[in-house]
This record gives structure tokens, C-alpha cells and sequence, in this order.
């Protein structure tokens, strides 16, 4: 990795992950699916304010089930990054 006050360089490639939300929107219980996420990876599911409502690290089987049912309606954003890449999206919760 090279640094300067200006930029960060890193010369290691980074890919977006496949990975499939669904159902979207919901009704607080959805599920994420994707190869990429059972190595070593962090899935977290944030409030419009930013504040996490579901997190899990190295999650040992795949689909994630998520259930966010205590938490009010409106969109929430899911990020998950991994060693191999990350994602970045969105769900409705109804």
C-alpha cells in the first residue's frame, strides 16, 4: 500500500460480490445469499441513521436469514464486505 496526504493507493483489485437479496421489500424477515459470503466477511444491516440493526462476521451458513421485524418501516442498507470484494444495497422494510 502507497500513501501520500492525498490518496490511499492499494494495489489490490476489489470486486463487487454477487449476492441476492430477497424478498425486497419485506416484512422484517429477508435473506441474503451469495458464494462469496462464507469466507471471511461482514454483513451488516443499517438504519437510515446509520445504526446497525443486524450483524453478523464469518457467517457459518448460507442463506443469511435476517429478521429485522422489531425495527420501524423504511429503508435500510445492507453492506457486506469480504477478503474477495464487498456489496453495497438496499431493502424496504414494510
Amino acid at each position: 500500500m502507497q500513501t501520500d496526504l492525498n490518496q490511499i493507493q492499494d494495489n489490490k483489485p476489489v470486486l463487487r460480490l454477487n449476492v441476492k437479496v430477497s424478498p425486497n421489500p419485506c416484512q422484517g424477515n429477508f435473506k441474503i445469499e451469495g458464494d462469496d459470503l462464507i469466507r471471511q466477511c461482514v454483513v451488516t444491516v443499517r438504519n437510515i441513521l446509520g445504526k446497525p440493526v443486524f450483524y453478523v462476521e464469518r457467517p457459518l451458513q448460507l442463506p443469511i436469514l435476517v429478521d429485522i421485524t422489531g425495527s420501524p418501516a423504511g429503508v435500510y442498507f445492507i453492506s457486506a464486505e469480504c477478503d474477495t470484494g464487498f456489496y453495497y444495497g438496499k431493502i424496504e422494510l414494510m
